[in-house]
């Protein structure tokens, strides 16, 4: 399985509302996605898994990507950053 890391630094706090809105748009996305922030790694699909991370403004955070297909590994990390509004 291939895979893609970037890191990226937050521009708000995630809200539950922004939560829920966020995994809609991402649930298109065929690669499994992760966050990881410090040493927890959680599925980027999963509202309690991002609300485990109490994700905040200036936060660092790791996007994790995978899947068999890298050239669709690379059109997601792009969604999932534009999403996210970088």
């Amino acid at each position: 399985m291939e895979h893609l890391e970037r890191k990226f630094t937050l521009n708000y706090t995630f809200s539950q509302r922004y939560l829920r809105n966020f995994i809609e748009k991402i649930a298109c996305i065929y690669s499994h996605v992760f966050f990881i922030k410090e040493d927890r790694k959680v599925n980027a699909k999963s509202i309690i898994g991002l609300i485990s991370l109490d994700l905040h403004e200036d936060d660092e955070i790791t996007i994790y990507v995978s899947g068999v297909d890298k050239s669709n590994l690379e059109r997601d990390m792009e969604l999932v950053i534009g999403i996210l509004g970088g």
